[in-house]
């Protein structure tokens, strides 16, 4: 029980912090300095909100293995 535990409180950190992480870089790339110099910016910003919507699966099949293995 205190594996399932581990697993699954391994998983919420590594959502939060690529959330975290794309979340700065997408503040970076609207907000910040960066913005104005990237040259490919509409995929950036594709690829980093590709990111943060398969959050969700990924932490939803996270659960389900952990549960069921």
């Amino acid at each position: 029980m205190q594996l399932v535990l581990a697993f699954s409180i391994t998983i919420q950190l590594a959502v939060f912090f690529v959330a975290a992480n794309v979340a700065l870089w997408l503040d970076q790339l609207y907000n910040g300095t960066v913005g104005p110099f990237a040259e490919h910016k509409k995929i950036y910003e594709g690829v980093y909100i590709t990111a943060l919507i398969m959050l969700v699966p990924w932490l939803a099949i996270g659960w389900y293995a952990v549960r069921k293995e």
